[in-house]
């Protein structure tokens, strides 16, 4: 039956996307957790991450801003509480992302630049191989106290 659902003949042998990292006073550089930018979660934060490059710098850095005090708000919660009580009685979240672990961000220290990468992936024929993987650092934000 599945051969009769074109979408399923398809094979795309290219991809391509943005991801923001974060990179802690330790120099550690370090995926957002999704939970930081809630209700954001991580497939719009990469159409983000790619909209940001496009941006002028001062809609760029007011974002940037907006993304970087998030996840170190957010970090400071997970060390001081552990798992934030709202993330308690919220349904549980149907999202597999990267989360962190509260001894490395305690570790690492507080979090001072946002980067966004581009990444390339070429797949093989059948599209079960990775054949070649690019990324590349196209944005660097770094927080300014004012």
């Amino acid at each position: 039956f599945f051969h009769w659902n074109l979408y399923a003949l398809q094979k795309y042998t290219d991809d391509q996307y943005y991801e923001f990292r974060l990179v802690a006073e330790n120099g550690e550089e370090m995926y957002v957790d999704f939970r930081a930018v809630d209700p954001t979660l991580a497939t719009p934060m990469r159409r983000y991450a790619q909209r940001v490059t496009k941006e002028t710098p001062e809609n760029r850095d007011e974002f940037c801003g907006f993304i970087l005090v998030r996840c170190e708000t957010f970090r400071q919660r997970l060390i001081t509480s552990g798992m934030p009580v709202e993330r308690l009685i919220k349904f549980p979240s149907h999202q597999f992302g990267p989360i962190w672990d509260r001894d490395e961000i305690k570790e690492n220290g507080p979090f001072i630049k946002l980067r966004v990468y581009h990444t390339k992936v070429k797949f093989s024929d059948d599209g079960r191989m990775v054949l070649d993987k690019q990324t590349e650092r196209v944005l660097e934000y770094e927080h300014v106290q004012k």
